[in-house]
Parts: C-alpha cells; sequence; structure tokens
C-alpha cells in the first residue's frame, strides 16, 4: 500500500491476466451490463491504485496469502460494481436495463465458493504456464537439455502417462 509505482506496476502486470479471466468467467453476458471483462479488469486496477494505501495497505502475510486476499478484494469489488448499476437503474441513470438483465449478467458471482475454486484453477494454470516458459527459455538457451524439457512437457501434457513410458 505504500510501495512505488514500479511495485504497483508489477502487481498488475503479474495479476491481470487471472483477474481478467476470473471476471470474464463471472460475467456470463458482458453486453447485459454495458461493459466488457476487459474494462471491468482496467477499473479493478484502477480502484487498487486509486485506494492503494488504505486497500493494499489492509494485506498482511500473517492473515494468509496474498492471492487469497486479492480474490476477496476483487469478489467485493465486483459485488459493489454490480450494486452500483443496480442504483443507477433504480435512479434512471441506466435505462434499457432490467433487473433480471443484471442478475443474469452475473450468476457465478453469487454462488459462494465458486469463484474462490475457479480463481484457484486460474492461479494454477498461470504459474504452470510461467513455469513452462520459463523451462523452455532456459532450454533454448542452454542452460537446460532438450530431453529433460520433453520429459516436463510429456508429464505435464500427459498426467496419466506412466513413468515408465516417459522414462522410455
Amino acid at each position: 500500500g505504500h510501495g512505488s509505482d514500479a511495485a504497483l506496476q508489477l502487481l498488475a502486470t503479474a495479476y491481470r491476466p487471472i483477474v481478467l479471466k476470473l471476471v470474464t468467467w463471472c460475467i456470463d453476458r458482458p453486453e447485459r451490463l454495458g461493459l466488457e471483462p476487459e474494462d471491468l479488469t482496467q477499473d479493478f486496477f484502477a480502484w487498487l491504485t486509486e485506494h492503494r494505501e488504505t486497500i493494499l495497505g489492509r494485506a498482511d502475510a500473517a492473515r494468509g496469502r496474498f492471492r487469497a486476499w486479492l480474490r476477496t478484494c476483487l469478489r467485493n469489488w465486483l459485488h459493489n460494481r454490480v450494486d452500483e448499476l443496480r442504483a443507477a437503474k433504480r435512479l434512471g441513470e441506466r435505462p434499457g436495463r432490467s433487473f433480471e438483465d443484471l442478475d443474469a449478467a452475473v450468476p457465478r458471482l453469487a454462488r459462494e465458493g465458486e469463484m474462490e475454486r475457479e480463481f484457484d484453477r486460474q492461479w494454477a494454470r498461470d504459474v504452470f504456464a510461467r513455469a513452462t516458459a520459463r523451462l523452455r527459455d532456459d532450454a533454448a538457451a542452454g542452460r537446460l537439455k532438450s530431453a529433460d524439457l520433453e520429459i516436463w512437457s510429456l508429464k505435464s501434457a500427459e498426467p496419466d502417462v506412466p513413468e515408465r513410458e516417459i522414462a522410455d
């Protein structure tokens, strides 16, 4: 929360793909909200930046993992964003969209626990993809044997392949 702009940029760069995937997953039909997942993702990071000291300052390693904290922030922010859209609708500021459209646009957001599991799945996929990319870079630079990269690729692509078959 009190870090440099470079640290905040690193945070946004590292987590943006995962947040975008989760926002896309949460919002069934973005046209019902009049917003695209990319726009919502950008708005989320703008909100984090704007409230960096009060929001990011609350992150505490002693209370758990950063990604769990970020996931909770995103879930709460999305709930608040939908509430803002509802309020705008009630005030007549967003004509043409019914409350049913709002409810239908975010069906997965309401189901408790489902968003958390999807966030963790997306996180694991992203970590795995970055590790694979790093191994490919190491193999291209000669720091890793190509056979080791092939083993990694076989093992990760086909987790049910018997060890003996991979060894051969």
